[in-house]
């Protein structure tokens, strides 16, 4: 293990469940009303006061599903848990609960007595098939008259007609548009399948870049395993999961993924510079990458075994630079890190 190198995580993310009062195709964690896991309060709570004790750098808890609301009292009682350990919240929703505005004011206000210091919906398309755009509109509006740092990822894709420009566009937010607690951006809807890659917006794409939510994010799923990413692609490929949390040593399963080389040049030079790397020495890998998400990318190297013979043969080649890379990385990390707890001594 490279332990003098090793990147804290700064987030945790708690994917609370896998049910979800929508059915969106193409959802990265196959959410729908059917799914019934989830993880309890108490199993929540455990992890969080369990990482949060190894490291020290974690500062935001991150809420997340399926729909989160579907907790429905346990999701208050997490929300005032991470405030009473000093730690910022983020709720992620599809807005389905803000049915309307009175409704909705009445549900951030519990919220922000509750600790909420930030809240994204997630909208387009797909979503509004099962929750109106409206109701995000209300939820949005209630968010700022509290002053909640408020942000709205609409789903793009060069086939769908609702575009975050619209939604700004929207008369009912035009008194927030230019306030600093609200953020209306397009977020690419990342699609699995190679049918629907095919019809990304290669404009909105980038897979050349390094994957930074590995080592960062500290993400638990409904089954009590830590995954050690955002996790959006977990549910397709066991790789980024590192196994359950049950009665295991929790910082020794985090930092097992530092002996993984692959999960070291995803970090440090991204899934596009594997791809190259296993082309160089065999011409005939065909993958085309310009409607490709780095997340879609990073699965095909993964469930592709012809590829990762290539990597365990092959890569002494490249070992030094990419360990060269990934300490030039991790040692400006940790130096920002250390001046940030420096300030705020």
């Amino acid at each position: 293990m490279i332990s003098q190198n090793i990147i804290e995580p700064d987030t945790i993310s708690l994917i609370t469940t896998y049910r979800c009062t929508a059915a969106c195709k193409d959802c990265c964690f196959q959410c729908s009303p059917h799914q019934k896991e989830r993880l309890t309060l108490e199993q929540m709570q455990y992890f969080i006061s369990k990482a949060t004790t190894i490291y020290s750098s974690i500062r935001l808890v991150a809420i997340t599903g399926g729909e989160c609301f579907t907790l429905g009292e346990d999701l208050y009682s997490l929300i005032s848990f991470i405030r009473k350990k000093g730690l910022l919240s983020r709720i992620v929703t599809n807005g389905s609960w803000a049915t309307d505005l009175t409704k909705s004011r009445k549900i951030i206000h519990r919220l922000q007595s509750a600790g909420l210091t930030e809240i994204n919906f997630s909208t387009g398309d797909s979503h509004q098939q099962y929750v109106p755009v409206q109701n995000v509109i209300n939820g949005v509006i209630a968010a700022q008259e509290c002053k909640i740092v408020t942000v709205v990822n609409v789903e793009t894709n060069e086939n769908f007609t609702f575009t975050a420009e619209k939604l700004r566009k929207n008369p009912q937010l035009t008194p927030y548009i230019n306030t600093p607690y609200l953020q209306i951006i397009a977020g690419e809807w990342i699609q699995f399948s190679d049918k629907s890659t095919q019809n990304a917006d290669s404009s909105k794409l980038n897979c050349s870049t390094r994957c930074k939510q590995l080592f960062k994010v500290m993400t638990l799923n409904p089954q009590n395993d830590l995954i050690c990413c955002c996790g959006l692609s977990t549910r397709k490929h066991p790789f980024l999961s590192l196994g359950t949390i049950l009665n295991r040593d929790i910082k020794k399963l985090w930092e097992s993924q530092y002996d993984d080389f692959v999960k070291l040049w995803l970090y440090a030079e991204g899934p596009k510079k594997i791809l190259e790397f296993a082309q160089k020495i065999d011409p005939s890998i065909k993958i085309d990458t310009s409607k490709m998400h780095m997340c879609a990318l990073c699965l095909q190297i993964l469930s592709n075994p012809h590829i990762l013979q290539i990597i365990r043969e092959n890569y002494v080649k490249i070992a030094p630079r990419v360990m060269l890379e990934y300490t030039i990385q991790s040692h400006t990390k940790n130096k920002i890190k250390q001046n940030y707890e420096k300030r705020n001594l």
